[in-house]
């Protein structure tokens, strides 16, 4: 025992547990930093990409046409009226 009523063989031990949860820490932080700069450089080439193929012309693939629709079946904007 020491002075201060700890044995000091503990110490060495509870340092350990607290350097290996820091770097547990730095891991995770850094998984999720490179998680967050692949997804923004994946979505910032997909909207390149998706520009080029594009061109200039604009798709909208939600609006069908009402010739297509079943006859149980509302307008799109049947909430707006």
């Amino acid at each position: 025992m020491t002075a201060h009523g700890f044995n000091s063989e503990y110490i060495p031990a509870a340092d350990a547990l607290a350097l290996s949860l820091i770097a547990l820490l730095l891991f995770c932080l850094v998984c999720f930093a490179i998680g967050a700069w692949v997804l923004w450089r994946r979505e910032k080439r997909c909207a390149v990409v998706s520009t080029e193929i594009r061109g200039t012309t604009q798709i909208n693939y939600n609006s069908a046409p009402a010739k297509n629709r079943k006859s149980w079946e509302r307008d799109e904007d049947w909430w707006k009226k």
